[in-house]
């Protein structure tokens, strides 16, 4: 993950080819989003990580399988980028874990 002439964030897949490149202008955070089929109880086709802006979010690469992955994603875009985590994605990320030990 690197940004290119303070423009470009740029990711790669674990094999050095690229997947992502999304551009940083008007960028001002980063968000993850679950993608669900009408439904707010499950994600049916995965997350996607993106980056906020006034008129409308930039994906970045394809929507992942798993929250972790995105969760992963997400925090290594906002180091590369400066840029920081979207307020209701950090409340959706704070919660993992306190609900498997029983805390909400």
């Amino acid at each position: 993950m690197w940004v290119e002439d303070d423009a470009v964030v740029v990711a790669e897949h674990e094999r050095d080819q690229t997947f992502a490149r999304a551009m940083l202008a008007g960028a001002r955070s980063v968000r993850v989003v679950p993608l669900t089929r009408g439904t707010h109880h499950a994600s049916a086709n995965g997350w996607q990580v993106c980056l906020t802006q006034p008129d409308g979010d930039v994906l970045i690469g394809a929507p992942l399988p798993g929250w972790q992955d995105a969760r992963d994603l997400a925090q290594r875009v906002c180091k590369a980028s400066r840029l920081p985590m979207d307020e209701t994605t950090q409340k959706l990320f704070s919660r993992v874990g306190r609900i498997q030990d029983g805390r909400l």
